[in-house]
């Protein structure tokens, strides 16, 4: 980002001044050759400007992806998370010939 940054902006400022360069002559005071010249150069800005802005927006999304939000955690029951896995996963469990078991404690514990 710090290295594509001012390239996009340098770009866009050099093309502008060619683009103010090429209006302020007329056709009679620009050689033909000199004239088709700044128009390659300004195209040739353009698409270094596209690209730059391109990876920029690629470089943007990417780091959203890495910014990790903070978890937030709730107390839940263990049975209930077991009776959904069991819901979840018991038809593979059944295609593949595994009984899953769950048992609940007679006597029921409360931490935290």
């Amino acid at each position: 980002m710090n290295s594509m940054i001012p390239l996009s902006t340098l770009t866009n400022v050099n093309k502008t001044v060619l683009q103010e360069m090429r209006s302020n002559y007329n056709a009679e005071s620009i050689p033909i050759k000199d004239g088709e010249r700044i128009a390659e150069v300004i195209e040739g800005m353009e698409i270094i400007e596209s690209r730059s802005k391109g990876i920029i927006e690629f470089v943007k999304s990417v780091k959203s992806l890495t910014n990790i939000t903070k978890p937030d955690f709730v107390k839940i029951s263990i049975n209930d998370l077991l009776n959904r896995v069991y819901t979840l996963m018991n038809p593979d469990f059944e295609k593949t010939n595994i009984q899953l078991v769950l048992r609940s404690p007679k006597k029921l514990y409360r931490y935290g």
